[in-house]
């Protein structure tokens, strides 16, 4: 930057004088400015920027270090050592325990060149998995006993919002199992069935806990992610969308109007998306894929825009 000294006399503003335009540059980096948002969901990354600052918080664009990362958070994911260009770098990190959480970067030849975020309030990301536990080992039959039911996020904590519905099996055909039960927020998670399973047959038994899923897009209706499949997604998905039930049913009609393909309701939301949320781009593609449908679910999709009759190949009887 430049800058300019003016000398001026007090009692007469007339007697001036400015110098030359002089270069002044920052000084050599005494700490690092980190500046991350003020929270995150465990298990999903976010961006943050470090910054080399000399003593008067100018950026030290003549910063060539290598700075380490560390955090609060014992299993968070960071950035190996790394360098900043110009004194600043933009870097990605995926916190993982609940609480709240900083992110400390350091020089690795002069650690009292350092720097600490603010505080980053991490929650328990949406549930991914259903942990049953609280089953007596060994059991008897025909005498009841506890069970457990925790929803847990993608990295294995309590997913606290949890408020969906679950549903119970057991490889013991004569066994007595809980209702299906819906949690509540009062529940944070973690629900107990006091009572709630009893086995009548002998043997090695269990117990499953699965949420249950109100939705004509049964094909994706998934209750439990591949945990390898939700990394790669992370890596080359830019965004996720939500798209109605109405607009999941349109979009099968659409498909079979204007392409005259038969296609399941899993297998039309991308086009569902596409016209919901009015993606930008001059060119859009997606798949579709699937006909695991049949007239009478053509006539629960779309009831308004058919009559009663009409099957999917357009004929009415």
């Amino acid at each position: 930057m430049t800058a300019a000294c003016t000398a001026t006399d007090t009692a007469n503003a007339s007697v001036t004088g400015t110098s030359n335009t002089i270069a002044v540059s920052a000084s050599s980096a005494t700490h690092f400015a980190v500046s991350a948002p003020g929270s995150a969901t465990a298990g999903s990354a976010f961006s943050y920027t470090a910054t080399a600052q000399d003593p008067f918080n100018n950026t030290a664009t003549g910063y060539s270090g290598t700075v380490h990362f560390t955090s609060t958070d014992g299993q968070a994911v960071l950035p190996a050592g790394s360098t900043l260009t110009n004194g600043t770098g933009t870097f990605s990190a995926t916190l993982k325990t609940p609480g709240s959480q900083t992110i400390t970067a350091t020089d690795t030849a002069n650690v009292a060149i350092t720097g600490t975020s603010g505080a980053i309030a991490v929650s328990a990301g949406p549930a991914a998995s259903l942990d049953v536990t609280g089953i007596a080992d060994p059991a008897s039959p025909g005498v009841a006993t506890d069970v457990t039911v925790t929803a847990r996020d993608s990295v294995g904590n309590v997913a606290t919002g949890y408020t969906g519905t679950v549903h119970f099996t057991s490889s013991d055909g004569s066994a007595v199992l809980p209702a299906d039960y819906s949690f509540t927020a009062g529940d944070n998670g973690s629900h107990t069935f006091s009572g709630g399973v009893t086995f009548n047959s002998g043997g090695s038994q269990d117990v499953t806990a699965t949420d249950t899923a109100d939705t004509v897009a049964d094909g994706i209706a998934v209750r439990v992610p591949v945990p390898a499949a939700v990394e790669w997604m992370r890596e080359i998905v830019d965004d996720v969308v939500l798209v109605s039930e109405k607009g999941i049913s349109d979009a099968v009609w659409t498909i079979r109007d204007a392409l005259g393909l038969i296609v399941e309701p899993a297998g039309a939301v991308g086009v569902a998306a596409a016209f919901e949320q009015q993606i930008d781009g001059a060119m859009l593609a997606t798949i579709i894929t699937g006909s695991n449908v049949g007239p009478d679910l053509f006539r629960e999709l779309a009831p308004d825009r058919r009559t009663a009759s009409a099957d999917p190949t357009g004929r009415t009887s």
